[in-house]
């Protein structure tokens, strides 16, 4: 039996211990230069895949017990966050110039030290991001050993570096009974998809059947804060979030949901999200992506397929750069989506941008854009 690409068998990997990263999680070595020399308004990224090449991107790259509390795999190195700038012409006629790595998550003790003991940090990963100038960087993380979300904050030392070791705070949304009062209304989703400031106010998506829209409470954005949940057995006073985060603004009653982000509409402060649907009970097609503006009174159709693109090719990300709009796929390619030249009309069209794939080494296994934000890095 054949097998392409690179499969790596190394199950313990040595750990990494000391300033900066360590070169076994790069996959992108023309990313990799020590400063970050991006500036402006940028589309910043998350790579979903876990750190460690040697594992197959399967789990995250271990820190050494020194920098970790003393604990043997308990803290580890997360998934990437990159910089995107669509705009510059290289002078070499590549992408690379486009392109720049800000740093891997740092999971260590900030998460917790049940968390760190459990080694739920090996495969704990992010499935979108939001920045805003004044409540800082944000994502969706995912606790894969509990099978919890949360809100993350995360603490980037300088944006102007490529080797940050970002902080991580994550504060799980609030479980319960369905319906239950104090029930997170994010807890209960299988997949949260989506997180994007529109304005002053950040908003949460969650695909598959029922999908909806969330607002997230912006009190807890300036002073977040974890609260020991009265059923967590293990009283981990820093993994639920001191209240309930989420309140629904919208909701789908079929099969339709949020399938990947969530940004501005052009000429309104209102959310604009990327949405599917995962049966034929709706206006959209199986497999295909259509852009929804949402309103106070529900959600408007904004251009309701994208005929270009191949059927089950998921626009999973949405930026909006001096006022173009931007889709990326989880594979790495960028789209420009062309909005019509007059508010309400029907001529949208699509059209391929740039791909970032050929910059990754082992990019079918090692790179998987999931969700994406527009930052400013003067």
């Amino acid at each position: 039996m054949a097998v392409s690409g690179c499969v790596y068998l190394e199950t313990d990997p040595k750990s990494f211990a000391g300033e900066g990263l360590p070169a076994e999680v790069e996959n992108c070595p023309a990313c990799a230069l020590e400063e970050q020399p991006l500036r402006g308004e940028l589309i910043a990224f998350v790579n979903a895949r876990l750190s460690s090449r040697a594992a197959n991107y399967t789990v995250n790259y271990p820190i050494a017990a020194e920098d970790c509390d003393g604990v043997e795999l308990g803290c580890y190195v997360g998934p990437a966050i990159y910089l995107y700038d669509p705009t510059p012409e290289c002078e070499d006629g590549s992408d690379d110039c486009r392109l720049s790595r800000l740093g891997h998550l740092w999971l260590d003790e900030r998460l917790g030290a049940i968390s760190v003991v459990d080694e739920s940090l090996k495969r704990f990963t992010l499935r979108d991001i939001a920045w805003h100038p004044g409540y800082g960087l944000w994502g969706i993380s995912y606790d894969s050993l509990n099978d919890e979300w949360g809100l993350a904050a995360f603490d980037v030392s300088d944006w102007t570096r490529a080797d940050n070791q970002i902080g991580v705070t994550r504060y799980a949304v609030r479980a319960g009974p369905i319906g239950a009062e104090t029930t997170d209304p994010c807890y209960w989703q299988f997949n949260m998809s989506a997180l994007g400031f529109v304005g002053n106010t950040l908003y949460a998506g969650s695909a598959g059947g029922e999908g909806a829209l969330y607002r997230v409470d912006s009190k807890f954005l300036l002073a977040p804060g974890h609260s020991v949940h009265p059923n967590d057995s293990s009283g981990d006073p820093d993994y639920y979030a001191d209240r309930t985060l989420c309140s629904v603004v919208t909701q789908f009653s079929d099969s339709r949901g949020i399938a990947g982000d969530i940004t501005r509409t052009r000429d309104e402060e209102l959310p604009l999200a990327t949405i599917d649907a995962q049966l034929d009970d709706s206006e959209l097609s199986i497999g295909r992506n259509a852009l929804y503006a949402f309103t106070g009174d529900g959600m408007q159709d904004q251009g309701p397929f994208f005929d270009e693109l191949e059927s089950g090719q998921k626009i999973d990300s949405l930026a909006r750069v001096d006022g173009v709009l931007y889709g990326l796929d989880t594979r790495g390619k960028v789209f420009v989506i062309e909005e019509p030249a007059i508010p309400g009309g029907n001529d949208w069209s699509i059209r391929e941008h740039d791909d970032l794939a050929p910059l990754f080494d082992e990019a079918e296994f090692g790179l998987l854009v999931r969700g994406a934000t527009v930052v400013r890095v003067d």
